[in-house]
């Protein structure tokens, strides 16, 4: 086959996936690389501190995200959705509106959620059976809360299609969390150190994405957002509040599973437990990472055809990445039941 067909080849089948292969390669480029470092990380981790030292990590972490969840409406798909209509409808002025509710949302989501964790954080600390260090260590962690902010700059993101700053930024995190985790393990640390680092990453990922989100709307939107009236702003955007409560539902049912097992499990089993279920659950979500991009990309330009009434290619897009993801999923659990025991005992150690 020649250079000319191939090219050609690579064409349509591009145009068959819209346009969206190029985007979907990057970003599953990056969370290849996120999920290896992040496995790495999580190897440094448990030889650092053990399964006792992590299970204590995890349930600090489970408990201010779990609250997180159950109690912030974020906006991400709302603002992906009246978003598109707007820059359909080229109505700028309701998009800069729209912004700043989703920012405001932010804000007072992350305020909430941080004020109700902190309320019950003896409850939560007895239910885990801390210490008073860990307890104080899970009141430092609850305060990064606030600083969860990035909902509204990831959807930026996503609906620009500046999808090449946000793998950037994963993978730069990514890269960070490792090399700090190895200087803290090659330096004797103990469990403060590493809590000091979990604490560190996740207030810099929040804020890294919401100051690179802002830098590329005020490039590219002219006019004011934070100063703008909010007067309009339902009726440019009907329905939006129900919309946003039920995508949240949505979102809170398919996130149950990744913080409430372990918030749940933290006062009926050991940290010793919990590090070992952290271990497995980990692994487990390393594996589902690869298949985010596809979520990523896709709901906006499924947003942008409904908005336009195409149902069709909404239909045939669903359909062809449906396919590829089911054969990404066939490969990953072959792998895992061929050599996930071995791969576990290599990285972890014969503990784990």
């Amino acid at each position: 086959m020649s250079v000319a067909n191939v090219r050609r080849w690579l064409t349509r089948l591009s145009d068959s996936f819209e346009g969206l292969l190029a985007h979907i390669g990057m970003l599953f480029s990056a969370n290849v690389i996120v999920a290896a470092v992040g496995l790495g990380t999580l190897a440094i981790t448990t030889h650092a501190l053990g399964p006792a030292g992590l299970g204590i990590l995890a349930l600090i972490e489970a408990y201010a995200r779990t609250v997180d969840q159950v109690l912030r409406f974020e906006p991400s798909q709302a603002i992906i959705r009246y978003g598109n209509r707007a820059l359909e409808s080229g109505d700028d002025e309701a998009f800069r509106r729209l912004v700043k509710f989703g920012t405001l949302m932010d804000f007072l989501g992350a305020a909430l959620a941080a004020l109700i964790a902190l309320a019950a954080l003896d409850l939560a600390s007895q239910w885990f059976g801390f210490s008073e260090n860990e307890h104080r260590m899970m009141a430092l962690f609850v305060l990064t809360m606030f600083t969860f902010v990035s909902a509204t700059p990831i959807s930026l993101l996503r609906l620009t299609s500046r999808f090449n700053l946000y793998a950037r930024i994963l993978v730069a995190m990514a890269a960070v969390r490792f090399l700090l985790s190895g200087v803290l393990w090659l330096a004797g640390a103990g469990l403060e150190g590493f809590f000091y680092l979990l604490m560190f990453t996740a207030v810099a990922e929040h804020i890294v994405f919401f100051c690179v989100a802002w830098w590329v709307l005020v490039r590219n939107v002219k006019g004011p957002i934070l100063s703008l009236p909010f007067k309009g702003m339902l009726r440019e955007n009907p329905r939006i509040v129900s919309f946003i409560f039920n995508s949240n539902m949505n979102v809170f049912a398919r996130n149950s599973t990744r913080r409430f097992d372990v918030f749940l499990l933290g006062g009926v089993v050991s940290h010793v437990d919990i590090g070992l279920y952290e271990i497995a659950k980990r692994v487990g979500l390393a594996a589902i990472r690869l298949s985010r991009p596809m979520q990523f990309v896709v709901f906006p330009k499924l947003s942008q055809f409904w908005e336009r009434g195409e149902g069709l290619r909404i239909f045939k897009l669903v359909l062809r990445f449906s396919a590829v993801f089911s054969i990404v999923a066939v490969v990953l659990v072959h792998f895992f039941v061929i050599w996930g025991g071995e791969f576990s005992t290599i990285a972890f150690g014969g503990e784990f």
